[in-house]
């Protein structure tokens, strides 16, 4: 939608960060157009939960995003050392 003469997205990621998330408060509409940037799971889930974001494709995309910064925030895993059955054995693959 264009706003101003500017095209905007509903839900769009932060052109300098490039992980943070920019959204229409929709609590606010059609009064006023507030821009929310989003920087973490938590602030994501609030943004849901309080219906910031409406609509089940919006929602379900701000959800996507919310579980890419979640995945961020969350410390690296050791790695696995993947296995497999030959011959009726264990063996590292």
């Amino acid at each position: 939608m264009k706003v101003d003469g500017i095209a905007y997205r509903s839900v769009w990621v932060d052109p300098d960060d490039h992980w943070s998330v920019h959204i229409f408060d929709q609590t606010q509409l059609p009064w006023s157009l507030e821009i929310l940037r989003l920087t973490s799971r938590d602030q994501i889930a609030h943004a849901i939960r309080t219906m910031q974001v409406r609509g089940a494709p919006l929602i379900g995309a701000v959800a996507a995003y919310g579980l890419c910064l979640a995945l961020r925030e969350a410390p690296s895993p050791k790695p696995v050392r993947r296995r497999s059955i030959c011959g009726g054995r264990w063996i590292g693959c």
